[in-house]
């Protein structure tokens, strides 16, 4: 059984785990809510997979480092992302 579990942490790339991370640090959603695939840029599949193994990733990638401009790259997508969000509403209610 353990080989299974290791084959299931390799699907998880170092970069997704650190993206998941980064959205987290941000404290902008509910880490189950389905928006993190969004923010982080990671599918559905992964997001689960992270959800369901997060102390084993956490353990495999002890040494990611968040650094301010991890951040600072964040809050520009965090807004890139809400400014399309809200394009989206507007264009809804104009439609009507």
């Amino acid at each position: 059984m353990e080989w299974k579990k290791d084959k299931v942490l390799k699907k998880v790339k170092r970069l997704e785990f650190k993206r998941y991370k980064i959205v987290q640090k941000s404290g902008v959603t509910n880490m189950l809510s389905s928006d993190v695939w969004v923010y982080a840029n990671i599918d559905k599949e992964t997001h689960n997979t992270i959800i369901q193994n997060y102390e084993e990733l956490d353990k495999k990638y002890s040494s990611l480092e968040i650094t301010s401009q991890d951040m600072e790259g964040f809050s520009l997508w965090y807004e890139i992302v809400q400014r399309a969000k809200a394009e989206k509403e507007i264009s809804r209610i104009k439609r009507g």
